[in-house]
């Protein structure tokens, strides 16, 4: 059960960081060789829509959070486990 929740928790929490990210620096991205094809700093992904994505995955990454509770930390040994098992 740890697995899946883990997987969602970190991907969700991850992805609201680079969206911020991409948010906060937009106006540098624009300005930028290659960063100026991201969806954001080329205004193919209008900002409103970002912010709106970022919150329901903070909100998500919450909720699995409260989920996984105190067992988060067993989770997390297992899945360094596995990684270490590699």
């Amino acid at each position: 059960m740890y697995p899946p929740f883990l997987c969602l928790y970190l991907g969700a929490i991850s992805s609201t960081n680079y969206i911020i990210n991409d948010i906060i620096y937009i106006s540098k991205d624009r300005l930028h060789k290659e960063k100026k094809r991201r969806p954001l700093a080329a205004g193919t992904v209008p900002v409103s829509v970002a912010v709106l994505c970022a919150l329901v995955l903070a909100v998500l990454s919450l909720v699995l959070a409260q989920e996984l509770g105190t067992d988060m930390d067993d989770g997390a040994v297992y899945v360094s486990g596995t990684v270490a098992d590699g």
